[in-house]
């Protein structure tokens, strides 16, 4: 079906300053190589480019420039926005009907923010998705890796079928552009999480004030290969506080593993 490839928020605002997004270049590069093959096959590309009212990302600011290394085209279409929503206030749906475009490819910053609302929000106005799944990037933050947002992400978005048309991840090597459309390559495995980076222990035991920020980590560790084995909770007297542990480990949910973990947890809570 007829294609259009998103490429949201690469921005130098968003990609010079130190700390950079996780795997910058890699993802610039990911991205140009995209540009390219979409270009060839006759597939539209999109740069949407997010604005403030000040500061580094003012309209026109150098902030606000597409970041230096991404290629870009004549052809190309550029469209301003000024929330995570691209289609929010923007002639992004009304340019896209425009084309018959009937698919969408998605790439680019923040994978929390910009990158997962335009999915949803696409999937919402009836556009199936491929999310390019190692084209898509964040920062590191408190709850979280970059790392481990971008995991989450590529896991769960793909798992909500409300929406009806498909939300597919798919990693840039493993995306075919060809007569104005895009399609996952013939044995294109899945995108799974890798699995816990080496050096983490075989269990983990999670604690914290039962709040979003605590919700991120859990699923922040499921979604690096970890298990939930349990998320009981107390409350201190006086305090009205409740705090949540999660025991989460890697591999299948044998019995011998729920005992070791049952037994990091009853040790924790004594």
């Amino acid at each position: 079906m007829k294609t259009a490839l998103l490429v949201i928020d690469v921005q130098c605002g968003l990609f010079d300053d130190s700390p950079r997004p996780f795997e910058a270049d890699a993802v610039v590069d990911r991205i140009n190589a995209l540009t390219a093959q979409a270009r060839t096959a006759g597939v539209p590309v999109v740069f949407i480019q997010h604005e403030r009212a000040s500061g580094s990302l003012a309209h026109g600011s150098d902030g606000w420039q597409l970041e230096r290394r991404l290629k870009t085209d004549a052809r190309d279409t550029f469209i301003r926005k000024t929330t995570p929503d691209s289609f929010l206030r923007t002639e992004l749906q009304e340019t896209l009907q425009g084309w018959g475009v009937k698919q969408l490819a998605i790439c680019g910053y923040a994978t929390e923010f910009c990158v997962d609302t335009t999915t949803r929000r696409a999937a919402a106005l009836g556009f199936p998705v491929l999310l390019v799944a190692d084209a898509h990037t964040t920062h590191d933050k408190a709850h979280a890796s970059a790392a481990a947002i971008r995991a989450h992400h590529n896991a769960t978005l793909p798992d909500i079928a409300s929406f009806g048309p498909e939300i597919r991840a798919v990693n840039a090597a493993d995306l075919r552009f060809g007569d104005g459309t895009a399609s996952p390559a013939p044995g294109a495995k899945p995108v799974t999480p890798a699995g816990p980076p080496e050096g983490l222990p075989v269990y983990r035991l999670l604690t914290g004030v039962d709040d979003a920020a605590f919700c991120h980590r859990v699923s922040a560790a499921l979604s690096l290969g970890y298990r939930l084995r349990s998320a009981p909770s107390a409350t201190f007297n006086g305090e009205h506080v409740v705090v949540a542990q999660a025991v989460v480990w890697p591999g299948p949910l044998t019995a011998d593993a729920d005992a070791k973990a049952g037994t990091a947890a009853d040790a924790a809570t004594r």
